[in-house]
């Protein structure tokens, strides 16, 4: 392994432990390794469970299945390790990752959004919004029962487009299907492989901050709709019945209309 791929390795890994800080200062919670056997699922989880990325399965020894299988296939020569092939499996993972991540936070913005707005499109009337369990809402919603699946998954996810640009690395070769056998030209589609793995990996730590981003932001922005989901519904029933209070008030003004103003003789006794 040359000097370069050194650098290269370790940069990775420094970009790795970077990330992992960065989730805990954005976030502020202790940040979960991984899936446990027989840890009991969130809500969330059972939801989305048809939606689970294959890329998270591992085998006995810890190795990424599909990393396994994908190194088996270069070995045996029935796939090429090319730039195409790394990219391919790149961005597979990356839609099944953010399919499954917006599945977790579309359970919790349903849950509160059916509330909000009933089947037929119309909003509850402000005496339907009396009848909303918003206790029972906002801890189905809890932000907490999220956290372990969506840490769990990025963590993994993270880990997974590290093993991609490490395949690399580890094998220590390319094909490219070209270049011929003069050696001048072999080295420089070599070069340009090289820089093509290169913008590989950049691509990596780009799309691992970027997902760690907008995770973020999509929690934060869940917060404030459960927060605005409260005060929404105690506005409308607290408008209900001060509609209720104000007709109350007008019966009551009908009746003492019709009472004498004054009474004769009140201050006499006989």
């Amino acid at each position: 392994m040359t000097a370069s791929q050194v650098v290269v390795i370790n940069a990775m890994k420094l970009k790795k432990v970077l990330i992992i800080v960065l989730s805990f200062v954005l976030i502020g919670i202790h940040i979960p390794t991984g899936y446990s056997e027989g840890e009991e699922l969130t809500e969330p989880q059972k939801e989305c469970e048809d939606k689970k990325p294959d890329f998270l399965e591992k085998n006995e020894e810890g190795i990424f299945v599909l990393i396994k299988t994908l190194e088996d296939e270069i070995t045996a020569g029935t796939t090429k390790l090319n730039i195409d092939t790394l990219n391919e499996k790149f961005e597979d993972a990356q839609n099944k990752y953010h399919k499954y991540i917006q599945c977790i936070f579309d359970y919790s913005e349903n849950r509160v959004l059916e509330k909000l707005i009933k089947p037929d499109g119309e909003y509850p009337s402000a005496e339907e919004t009396c009848g909303i369990d918003v206790v029972s809402i906002i801890g189905d919603t809890n932000p907490d029962q999220m956290l372990t699946p969506l840490l769990n998954t990025y963590n993994i996810y993270s880990e997974y487009l590290d093993e991609l640009g490490y395949i690399y690395l580890r094998s220590g070769r390319v094909d490219s299907g070209e270049g011929g056998e003069n050696l001048y030209n072999a080295l420089q589609q070599y070069n340009i492989l090289s820089a093509s793995f290169d913008e590989f990996n950049r691509k990596i730590s780009s799309e691992k901050a970027n997902a760690l981003v907008a995770m973020d932001i999509t929690f934060v922005t869940l917060k404030e709709l459960r927060l605005a989901f409260v005060m929404h519904n105690h506005f409308q029933c607290m408008l209900f019945n001060l509609e209720k209070y104000r007709n109350f008030l007008g019966k009551i003004r009908t009746l003492v209309e019709g009472l004498p103003g004054k009474l004769k003789d009140a201050s006499m006794t006989k």
